[in-house]
C-alpha cells in the first residue's frame, strides 16, 4: 500500500443541479456526431479534430470554431492516419495530438504538430513506447508527459513518458504509482502535472478515484487526496491560469451519471469544489477547449435514455460567473489598469524585498515570472488576452488577480 503525504482533508463546495441553466448552447459541430475527439483552442479559436462515429471507425476531419461569429469552418483533413480514442494539447501557440486507435485497426504511437499560422501538420518523432489508446496527455515548461492507456497485448498500462518539444526527443520516467489503467484525467497547474482517476484492471468494474502529482523539477510522484466523488473515467478535462478542472463521463460502474458533473481542483489546499454541471446526463468521451475564461463542451456519446446516441451539440460555461479567481489572503493589493496595455500598476501594503510574482496564461503557462522591485509590472511583451497575476508574499500569504491584456 502507497503511502500518502500527510495533508488536509479536501473541502468540497457543492453546487445545486440548478445551476445548470448557467450553460449556454451554442453553434453544433458540423458533423454527424462523434466520441472522442481531439480538441484545442489556439489563437482565440476552438477546433475539434478526429474522433470516431461508432465504436471502431475513425475519422479524419478537421474544423475550427469562431466564437465572435459562432460558427465553424471545415479545414484541410488530418494528413495522418485516421484515428480514434486519440488525445491532445497545446504549448507555445501550437497544438501537439498523438496515439489513437487507427482506421486500419491498429494502435498508434506517432505524434503530430499542428502551426495555426500555417494551417500545417508535421509528424514528430513517435514515442519509443508501446502503442497505446486514451492515456494521460498533458504538456507543461515545453515538456509532454505520456503515461498509462492501454492496447490489446499490454492490457493497461502504467509506464510514464516525456516528450521534449524543442529536442524532438523522448526518455521514460518512473512508473505511476497506483494501479495501470486507461481514460485517466489530466491537467497541469502551477508547473507540475496533475492526473488519476481511469478505468483499472478488474475482476470486475473498476474505476479509479485516487489522485496523482508529477513533480517535474524533481521527477517524483505524490498521491494526493482521492477525488471526493464518484470514480470517474472517459470524460475531459482542461487548465486555466493555475487551475484544472474536470468535466463529465462515466461513473463509479463505467455507466452514466445523472448529471455532467463539473469540478475544479485547487492544487494549493488539495480540494475539489463542484460547480454546475453541464446540461443533461453525464456524456462517455466528449470533448472540450476553452477560450479565454469560457469553457466550449462538446461532442461525446449519451448512453442512456431517450436521448442517447452520439452528439454534435456545444455548450459553453463563463467561468466567471462561479470561479472566485481573486481568492487571496492579501486584500488590500490590487492592480491598476485592468485592462492594460503596457504597464500594471500595484497598490498596496506589500513588501518588495520579498515578494515575487508570476503571469500566467489562460492555457497554464507561465510567462513571466521575477522579484517585485517597484510597483510597475511590464507586460508590453505579452500577447493580447486573458492572464492571472500571481503575488507571493513570501510568508505563506499570496495574491492571485485576473487581468486582460490589450
Amino acid at each position: 500500500m502507497l503511502l500518502r503525504n500527510i495533508i488536509l482533508f479536501a473541502t468540497v463546495v457543492f453546487f445545486s443541479t440548478s445551476n445548470a441553466q448557467t450553460w449556454q448552447q451554442v453553434a453544433s459541430a458540423p458533423d454527424n456526431g462523434r466520441h472522442h475527439p481531439v480538441t484545442f483552442s489556439l489563437d482565440g479559436k476552438g477546433y475539434m479534430v478526429t474522433g470516431s462515429t461508432d465504436f471502431v471507425t475513425s475519422t479524419s476531419d478537421f474544423y475550427e470554431y469562431d466564437p465572435v461569429n459562432d460558427s465553424w469552418t471545415t479545414l484541410t483533413d488530418f494528413p495522418g492516419v485516421g484515428r480514434g480514442y486519440s488525445i491532445g494539447d497545446t504549448w507555445n501557440g501550437k497544438a501537439y495530438m498523438g496515439f489513437g486507435f487507427g482506421d486500419n485497426n491498429d494502435y498508434l504511437q506517432d505524434l503530430w504538430e499542428f502551426d495555426p499560422s500555417t494551417g500545417q501538420w508535421t509528424e514528430l518523432t513517435p514515442c519509443p513506447c508501446a502503442e497505446r489508446i486514451h492515456p494521460t496527455f498533458v504538456i507543461e515548461d515545453g515538456l509532454l508527459f505520456v503515461g498509462m492507456g492501454n492496447n490489446d497485448i499490454d492490457g493497461n498500462l502504467k509506464d510514464w513518458w516525456e516528450y521534449d518539444i524543442a529536442n524532438d526527443s523522448w526518455r521514460q520516467l518512473t512508473d505511476l504509482p497506483g494501479g495501470p489503467r486507461h481514460h485517466p484525467y489530466m491537467f497541469s497547474a502551477n508547473g507540475d502535472v496533475y492526473t488519476g482517476l481511469g478505468h483499472g484492471n478488474g475482476p470486475g468494474t473498476v474505476v479509479y478515484d485516487d489522485w496523482y502529482k508529477w513533480d517535474i523539477q524533481n521527477e517524483t510522484w505524490t498521491q494526493l487526496n482521492d477525488f471526493p466523488a464518484e470514480g470517474r473515467v472517459a470524460g475531459t478535462q482542461f487548465s486555466i491560469g493555475d487551475r484544472g478542472f474536470v468535466l463529465s463521463g462515466d461513473g463509479d460502474d463505467h455507466g452514466s451519471m445523472p448529471t455532467g458533473e463539473f469540478w475544479e481542483y485547487d492544487h494549493q489546499s488539495d480540494s475539489w469544489t463542484e460547480l454546475p454541471p453541464h446540461p443533461g446526463i453525464s456524456r462517455w468521451a466528449p470533448g472540450s477547449f476553452t477560450i479565454g475564461n469560457v469553457v466550449y463542451f462538446l461532442a461525446g456519446e449519451v448512453r442512456i435514455g431517450t436521448n442517447s446516441g452520439l452528439k454534435t451539440d456545444m455548450y459553453k460555461f463563463d467561468l466567471d460567473e462561479v470561479v472566485d479567481v481573486d481568492q487571496e489572503n492579501l486584500e488590500n493589493i490590487s492592480i491598476y489598469p485592468n485592462p492594460a496595455e503596457n504597464v500594471l500598476n500595484i497598490v498596496g501594503d506589500i513588501d518588495f524585498s520579498s515578494s515575487k510574482l508570476s503571469i500566467i496564461n489562460s492555457t497554464g503557462q507561465e510567462v513571466l515570472s521575477a522579484s517585485i522591485t517597484n510597483e510597475k509590472v511590464d507586460i508590453s511583451n505579452l500577447s493580447q488576452g486573458l492572464y492571472f497575476l500571481s503575488i507571493d508574499s513570501g510568508k505563506g500569504t499570496s495574491r492571485r488577480i485576473k487581468f486582460i491584456k490589450e
